[in-house]
């Protein structure tokens, strides 16, 4: 095996993290910023150890993959810290009673 393939899965993905969270303008925080470093660094070395045998003869296919995993990492760090920040999360399904859209089957008025 080698591990600079795992290496550089892990430095790509914190990067595409790292360059996702820059680009969505808001404010960085130190521990925002090591979360989703490391949270999508090791996503991606995740992704790389469990599909090397799969991509072997195509690294740069694995590295990419790598790539858009550390994209989604981070979304799915922001999502966590937004649920946390904001006490929780509500789904609820049904017309609101200040919603004049039509729901599903509903004839619009």
């Amino acid at each position: 095996m080698d591990f600079g393939i795992f290496i550089a899965a892990f430095g790509l993905s914190a990067c595409a993290s790292l360059a996702a969270l820059l680009r969505s303008g808001k404010p960085l925080h130190r521990l925002s910023v090591t979360i989703s470093v490391l949270n999508s660094g090791f996503l991606g070395l995740g992704f790389s150890l469990l599909w090397y045998t799969s991509f072997q003869e195509n690294i740069y296919a694995l590295l990419g993959v790598c790539v858009l995993s550390g994209l989604g990492g981070m979304t799915t760090v922001e999502f966590a810290m937004k649920v946390f920040r904001n006490g929780g999360f509500n789904i609820s399904f049904g017309k609101r009673e200040t919603d004049d859209t039509p729901g599903p089957g509903q004839e619009p008025q």
